[in-house]
């Protein structure tokens, strides 16, 4: 039985293929030249053979183009053939609490993200970031701690301009460990929460200008993605952003993650129509290689709540709210 990833590369193959197979410049060149011909020697009695050549010429880009109609059409089926695979994976391990693997990034990749979050991140609204930071009594992740520990500081880093900036995960520890690098006075501009089963009620609603949800997505299956996409449009200002990390399975490591259980399925058209579906606007996708030796790529889309990012907030907070 064909494997899941090596459908993706074929349909991938055969997609780049089908941007091959035009006739089109070809043939009119050679219309060209016997138009060419036919202007040039307008007294010669033959001109109307030669019309009829270029006729028969163009008959050949008319029957190329519904071969390759026809060949594109089948794009659908292999789509069909890959998606009942992808439906077919047991993704019952994926939950929130049981996130065991880690996006690998590069510091190029790294750098982007920061600055992309930096540009929508603003002291007029709050800002939100939805974390899969493990506890460390974790025993598959010890040997990552570090790496957690400096990207947890590297997120906050690119938002903490947002006042205030929540951090919400299912393990408090984990995230009181995460902000362990940072100062008493940056501490003081950090809202944690534990949040379990996407229990949002003690944030907010209406509030945040940006939310990010980075290396979580990559583990929950497509229904629990859209649960936590109906929960978190609720949460979001008008013209607010979310931005979020998938594992786009349009590529063929992406979709090998998936067939061997280390991360869920989801591709960009999936996911557009889904987002369009709860009211979203689809904004971009990224995908980024990291070149490693397993040819890993790191997606992430941007959507936006529909309306105008606004509000009445005219200074940062300068006081402290005190313990009765």
């Amino acid at each position: 039985m064909t494997s899941l990833s090596e459908l993706v590369k074929f349909k991938n193959d055969l997609l780049i293929t089908i941007n091959r197979l035009s006739l089109d410049r070809a043939i009119n060149e050679k219309i060209d030249l016997i138009k060419s011909l036919a202007t040039h020697d307008e007294s010669v009695n033959y001109l109307q053979l030669l019309e009829n050549h270029a006729l028969r010429y163009q008959q050949l880009i008319s029957d190329s183009n519904s071969i390759i109609e026809i060949i594109k059409n089948s794009v659908s089926q292999i789509d069909a053939d890959i998606n009942a695979i992808a439906n077919s994976i047991d993704t019952s391990n994926f939950t929130e609490e049981n996130m065991i693997f880690h996006l690998a990034t590069t510091k190029e990749i790294e750098a982007i993200l920061h600055s992309r979050l930096g540009v929508s991140s603003d002291w007029h609204f709050p800002g939100l970031q939805i974390c899969r930071y493990i506890s460390d009594d974790h025993w598959q992740v010890q040997s990552k701690l570090q790496d957690f520990s400096s990207n947890a500081k590297s997120r906050i880093d690119s938002m903490v301009s947002c006042d205030p900036l929540y951090i919400v995960g299912n393990n408090i520890k984990a995230l009181e460990n995460a902000i362990i690098p940072f100062t008493d006075v940056y501490q003081r501009r950090l809202r944690l929460y534990e949040i379990k089963n996407r229990q949002f009620d003690s944030l907010p609603y209406n509030q945040f200008g940006i939310i990010m949800c980075w290396d979580y997505f990559n583990y929950l299956p497509l229904s629990t993605i859209e649960l936590y996409l109906a929960d978190l449009i609720k949460l979001l200002r008008p013209g607010g952003k979310l931005l979020f990390s998938f594992n786009n399975c349009d590529f063929v490591s992406s979709a090998k993650l998936a067939e061997d259980g280390r991360a869920c399925w989801a591709t960009t058209s999936i996911l557009k129509n889904l987002i369009e579906n709860l009211g979203y606007e689809y904004a971009v996708t990224e995908n980024l290689p990291t070149d490693d030796i397993f040819d890993t790529w790191v997606s992430w889309m941007e959507i936006t709540k529909p309306g105008l990012l606004t509000t009445v907030k005219r200074n940062q907070a300068v006081g402290q709210v005190l313990a009765k």
